[in-house]
Formats: structure tokens, C-alpha cells, sequence
């Protein structure tokens, strides 16, 4: 709408002209007035402009009452995204553009630049009806500069943003000097992205390269909503560069919000794997190198493991590594850092570089965390009840979370799996050689019930007559007899004397036939084997 002209009637004003004449001259300085440094709205174009002192349109960026605002060259007020300079007066556009650089500002349904604050919009080359759900969230800084490529801590919690200005959400990849760019970069990675995550092989057998998997452990993740980065704690989440069809995975973000997986920092796989740099092993990690063999649910309360022989299951071939998480507990995860979950053999090679978790039987299912002390698992196949233990501690021959070998609140237990009586008898003869071995007066023989308690025995003595008695006595179903006589040197725990007698003949005089390993069942990591 044009602006007010104040017009006057005079009626009756007789020999006025010189009053008329000073009242006209009162309006058009109040006009005047009002037009200096003045917001006025248009009406007809649904426009803001803005004059200046020359009582004109002011045009470009222009500071008023405190805060920035941009005016076209016909001086209509620009909102949304607006192309301009830094300079006071500098030409000022619309930009409807893709990209967006340092010239590129933001300016709210009334007008005011924004800057050190949160926006959601479309990017300049978008637009839709559903801004809350497909719009983009943007940070901008005092001068009203879209943070960039930038890892950027805003109230405690930090933000990522691409090379846009667009708030990333999801897997995050940081391309930087240590992997091989020039300078920093931030690309979100999902499956669309082109040359993601990947262990692709070449048809040669040789690794194809992919730009954004030159390091996993360059992967940051920001929540799906806020955008925060994540830190010091699990992610639930496809793998990176993976499809929707793809199960989720869990993996663990370190206190900087990187992904821990064993893969090495600056290293760049080459065209046979990745190279081993020991000296550069994330901190968290405290075995490396790792074979995790996995004793399948069907398979519990065996030695059967995925990749034996005999197994049915191929190896899966990868690597693995334990690691020690912010809550002080321990958890197994492939080399690319997703979680496992359940009771493996881990196996470690001999480029390994630290000690800790030796071979042997490990169970990872306390929230997928390692399990200490006893623990109870059921076959879900045979509906078998089988018991396990596994170190508490480490000192002396145990490894804390290791399957015990040895007597432990009286039962016995191999790798962590308690041994049982297996077959139609109550008992069963036990021989394990790595007891056996510890001592030199040790038998490594045990008779075991089918919960796998063992049987223990009084000591053996020599009646008037010469004959050994003494020790306590196990009825079987196959007609015989066990006699079980505590060791005459060394302890229990190493092995019993056990003698078989059969019970046609005189049971409480026939000192027996004293069993040897030969006659009992061998326990050993080759069940799978047989």
C-alpha cells in the first residue's frame, strides 16, 4: 500500500490561504518524520522494507536495532536463505543453490539473521511440506556462518556437520591426514554411499580399496534425532555402508566418540590385508589377534565348536579382539568392532601382542558381556541342563572369565564345562592328562555323577591280611563296582586311586583291579572330531 497523504478539508476557513499553507507544511514533516529509519509493510507484495535516513529503501545487509537483516536491490525484506557478504550495504539475493559456503546466511520468518542458534530448514535446493520430519538442522555462529565440516561442542555434547552446513545423523566417517586426505571432512555413510565400509574382495583374491574403509575406526556415530555424538557406550545399528536387509549389530564407541575395532590407526590396507602395527592398538583393547571359535546353542555341553572338524560349520575366518568397555567389564567383538554374543573357544595367533585372555573357553552372554563364576546353560535341542565355571579371578593357572579345569565346589570341570557321567551308568571314569600332569604322584582320574560331582573316598589301608581295603565304594548297573580311595600323597584335587571290582567275587575283601587313564573316558577339545 502507498504511503498515507494526509489531506485536509478546510470549510469555512474564509481568508486562510496562509493557514492552509502551514498546515500542509506540519503534514509533510510529520510525513517526513515517519519515514526515516522506519519498518513498513507492503500490502499488495506482502513485503517488509526498511527506510533509511534518504527516506529510500535500504538494500543489502544492514544492522538494525541490534540485529543483522538483508534487503534486496528493490529493499524487500529476504528470508529463508539469503546470499551476502560480510560488509555493511553489501548486494544481498535469495540463494536457492545446492551447497553453501562462509557468504551463505539464514534469516527467519521476520527477518533477522541467525546466528549462535539451532535452525531446521530445507536445504537451499529443497523444499517440502514436512519440515519436522525431512528437514535439515543447521548451527549457526555469531556471524551468522553455517558451522561446516566441523565436529562443533555445543552444551556438553558434540555435533557433526557435513560439508553443507546439514547436522549428521547416523554413521559418520572422519576423513583426515591420518587416512590418507588433506585436511578434515565429515561424510555420512549409509547404504547409498558410494565406496562405504567394506571387506569386498577383488576377483583375484586381493582386497578392493574403498574410500571410506581405509580405517573403521575413523567411524563416529550420532543419534538418530538429536545428533549428538555418541560416546563411551554402545550403538545399536546396521553396519556402516550396509542395507536395511542386514542385521544389527552392536558396537562401542570410545570416549572421543570413535568406533573401537582392531584395526590400526593411519594404517591403509594394502592388497593383501591390513598390516599389524602394535604399537598403535586402541587403548581399550586388551587381547588382540583373536580366532573366536563359537560353541553353537545346539552344541552346548560339548566341545563342539563352529569351524572343527566334524562340526558341520565352516570357520568363519575373521579376527577378533576383547575389549574393556566404560562399565569396567569385558566384551568380544569381530575386527570391525561388532559385538559377540554367547560361549566361544578363542584361539589366539602368534602375532598376538598382549598376553592377556590365553586360549581356552570363554562365555560372553551376560549382556553379552564375559560371565565369571558358575553359570547354568540349557540345550535347547536335547533340553540338557549342563553346569559351567569360569575363573573369578586370576592367580596361580586361572585366567579371570576362563573355563576352570579341576575340582571346584566339588564338581569337576573341563575348559569351564562340567564333566558328567554320560551313557546308561550312574558313574563314570574320568582321566584328564593336564591334571595328571601338574604333579608328579597325580592320577587325573575321577569318578563323576551325571551332574558331574565328583566321588570322593577314604583313604586306602592294608588289612592283617596284606590285602588293600579302605576307600569308599559306587554301585554300578553293569554288575562291578568302584572302590575311590583318596590319593596316599598329594591332594584330591589332583586324582583318586580307583580300583573296579566285580561283585560276583567278594566285594568287601577283593581289593579290585586298579583302573589306569587307559580305562577311562578321555576329555579334550576334540569332541567334534570323533
Amino acid at each position: 500500500m502507498k504511503r498515507a497523504v494526509l489531506v485536509l478539508l478546510i470549510l469555512g476557513l474564509g481568508t486562510a490561504n496562509g493557514g492552509l499553507c502551514s498546515l500542509a507544511a506540519q503534514a509533510d514533516e510529520r510525513q517526513e518524520a515517519m519515514a526515516v529509519n522506519t519498518w513498513d509493510y507492503e500490502e499488495e507484495e506482502n513485503v517488509w522494507k526498511y527506510y533509511g535516513a534518504d527516506q529510500e529503501p535500504v538494500t543489502g545487509r544492514r544492522l538494525i536495532d541490534g540485529s543483522t537483516y538483508f534487503f534486496d536491490e528493490e529493499g524487500k525484506m529476504l528470508t529463508g536463505w539469503v546470499d551476502c557478504g560480510e560488509g555493511q550495504g553489501e548486494t544481498a539475493e535469495s540463494y536457492t543453490s545446492g551447497g553453501i559456503d562462509d557468504d551463505i546466511h539464514y534469516c527467519t520468518s521476520t527477518g533477522e539473521m541467525a546466528a549462535q542458534m539451532w535452525i531446521q530448514a530445507f536445504a537451499p535446493d529443497e523444499s517440502g511440506q514436512n519440515l519436522e520430519e525431512m528437514g535439515n538442522w543447521y548451527y549457526f555462529d555469531a556471524k551468522g556462518r553455517a558451522y561446516r565440516n566441523q565436529k562443533v561442542a555445543f552444551e556438553g555434547n558434540e555435533y557433526i556437520f557435513d560439508e553443507d552446513g546439514r547436522r549428521l545423523t547416523g554413521w559418520v566417517y572422519e576423513r583426515n591426514e591420518e587416512n590418507g586426505w588433506t585436511g578434515t571432512a565429515y561424510v555420512a555413510v549409509d547404504e547409498d554411499t558410494e565406496e562405504a565400509q567394506s571387506g569386498d574382495l577383488n576377483g583375484d583374491g586381493s582386497y578392493a580399496e574403498r574410500l571410506f574403509a581405509h580405517n573403521p575406526q575413523y567411524y563416529l556415530y550420532c543419534e538418530n534425532g538429536s545428533g549428538m555424538v555418541v560416546k563411551d557406550a554402545w550403538v545399536d545399528a546396521i553396519p556402516p555402508g550396509k542395507g536395511a536387509e542386514e542385521d544389527v549389530r552392536s558396537f562401542y564407541m570410545d570416549k572421543r566418540g570413535h568406533l573401537v575395532s582392531q584395526y590400526r590407526y593411519g594404517s591403509l590396507r594394502d592388497e593383501s590385508d591390513w598390516g599389524h602395527d602394535s604399537e598403535n592398538l586402541n587403548s581399550m583393547i586388551v587381547a588382540d589377534r583373536i580366532w573366536p571359535c563359537k560353541i553353537e546353542d545346539e552344541n552346548i555341553g560339548t566341545y563342539s565348536y563352529k569351524g572343527a572338524p566334524g562340526s558341520g560349520t565352516e570357520e568363519d575366518g575373521f579376527e577378533g579382539f576383547i575389549m574393556k568397555a566404560s562399565d569396567d567389564r569385558y566384551y568380544l567383538c569381530e575386527n570391525n568392532g561388532a559385538r559377540l554374543d554367547g560361549l566361544f573357544l578363542i584361539r589366539k595367533k602368534e602375532e598376538s601382542t598382549l598376553s592377556r585372555f590365553p586360549n581356552g573357553i570363554y562365555d560372553f552372554s551376560d549382556k553379552a558381556a564375559m560371565v565369571v563364576g558358575k553359570e547354568t546353560k540349557e540345550n535347547p535341542v536335547s533340553k540338557d541342563v549342563v553346569h559351567y565355571y569360569f575363573a573369578e579371578d586370576s592367580q596361580g593357572d586361572k585366567t579371570k572369565g576362563k573355563g576352570v579345569t579341576g575340582v571346584f565346589g566339588g564338581r569337576l570341570y573341563y575348559q569351564g564345562m562340567a564333566v558328567g557321567a554320560d551313557g546308561e551308568e550312574p558313574y563314570e571314569l574320568v582321566f584328564i592328562p593336564e591334571i595328571a600332569s601338574q604333579k608328579p604322584d597325580a592320577t587325573g582320574l575321577f569318578l563323576v555323577d551325571r551332574e558331574g560331582n565328583v566321588k570322593s573316598g577314604t583313604k586306602q589301608k592294608q588289612n592283617k591280611k596284606g590285602l588293600l581295603t579302605g576307600g569308599t565304594k559306587y554301585r554300578m548297573d553293569n554288575g562291578y563296582t568302584c572302590r575311590v580311595c583318596s590319593p596316599a600323597h598329594g591332594k584330591e584335587d589332583y586324582g583318586y586311586d580307583i580300583y573296579i571290582i566285580d561283585r560276583d567275587l567278594d566285594i568287601d575283601h577283593d581289593p579290585g583291579v586298579r583302573l589306569g587313564a587307559e580305562d577311562a573316558s578321555y576329555i579334550y577339545l576334540k569332541e567334534a572330531e570323533e
